[in-house]
């Protein structure tokens, strides 16, 4: 079975899988980024595939972006056939996922990990969500560093910049040739914000009348 396919195995006919993150799948297997389990007790099987080659993927300046195929329940912990898991943006548990709004349209959104980052939001569109990866924050999970670039916000030195930036080149440069995108060199630049909207998205919780956020403030009460 295709990355792709797995990608989808589980997605409710409802959902509509966009082509940034199906494309993406495609360049993932074609790299090779795809890695397979087996749960020993259950039988369940998984993927994911992150963007930079699995060996140095738990870096701790490398970029945690993955996406997730097959077995991605656990990610839905809500359990509502409205909200469907893509993968991960942090090695603290955050998510993003697809999402039906109360107006029935599907929307991309972040679901931090509340002990981590606590972002709980509705990004622009999947194709910010790409170019969100690409800046190179290893957690873009954690929205108060989009004001600044990844070299301002981490105490990395030189070697560890350099290290961490020729892991996502390829990842830039299928960005660049799939979908004509430059490399942004912050998280606002890469949604588009105004500095009216970074304030908001970049605050301590988000945006905090994101109409995600009231839905999951709902669906949990």
């Amino acid at each position: 079975m295709r990355f792709r396919d797995q990608l989808t195995a589980t997605m409710p006919a409802h959902f509509t899988m966009p082509d940034e993150f199906l494309t993406l799948a495609d360049w993932i297997e074609r790299k090779k980024y795809v890695t397979s389990w087996t749960d020993p007790d259950s039988g369940e099987k998984g993927a994911n595939g992150s963007l930079v080659p699995p060996d140095i993927h738990h870096g701790y300046n490398i970029s945690h972006v993955y996406l997730e195929g097959l077995d991605n329940a656990s990610m839905n912990w809500v359990g509502s056939d409205r909200l469907y898991p893509l993968g991960g943006t942090g090695a603290d548990g955050s998510y993003f996922h697809l999402w039906i709004d109360d107006n029935g349209i599907q929307q991309v959104v972040h679901t931090g990990s509340g002990s981590g980052s606590v972002l709980f939001a509705t990004f622009p569109s999947a194709l910010s969500v790409l170019r969100l990866f690409a800046v190179g924050y290893p957690e873009p999970c954690m929205q108060d560093d989009w004001c600044d670039p990844p070299e301002l916000q981490y105490d990395f030195d030189d070697d560890e910049i350099k290290f961490a930036n020729s892991t996502l080149k390829p990842y830039r440069r299928w960005l660049r040739r799939r979908w004509g995108q430059e490399t942004p060199r912050t998280g606002v630049e890469a949604l588009g914000l105004t500095s009216a909207e970074a304030a908001v998205w970049t605050g301590s919780d988000g945006p905090e009348n994101d109409p995600f956020r009231r839905w999951l403030d709902e669906v949990q009460q």
